[in-house]
């Protein structure tokens, strides 16, 4: 099992609101339609900024809280795919035309 205790639970323990985990399920759905769909470069330069600092800042969250590898290493990779998938794009749905990184 990923998580020792739900991930509502979890939130909750990391000083989340019920409320704020709604609105971030929420962001991180229209985040992915916007990392998925070929249209809206500006759109998804913003979406993958906005999903490394989510998962930066749960990474960081849980380790001040102490928390154990399990909790805080999905955040890690998650970090780590949003990366890699920023700078492995073909060069057609860069910003610009392909003449930035």
């Amino acid at each position: 099992m990923l998580f020792r205790e739900s991930p509502k639970v979890l939130f909750h323990a990391l000083a989340g609101s019920p409320l704020e985990g709604g609105c971030l399920g929420a962001w991180y759905v229209f985040a992915a339609v916007a990392l998925v769909v070929p249209a809206l470069p500006r759109v998804k330069e913003w979406a993958y900024a906005g999903v490394v600092f989510a998962m930066t800042g749960a990474f960081a969250a849980h380790l001040f809280a102490g928390d154990a590898i399990a909790d805080w290493a999905p955040s890690l990779v998650l970090t780590s795919l949003a990366v890699a998938s920023y700078v492995l794009r073909p060069a057609s749905r860069r910003l610009g035309g392909g003449s930035e990184v």
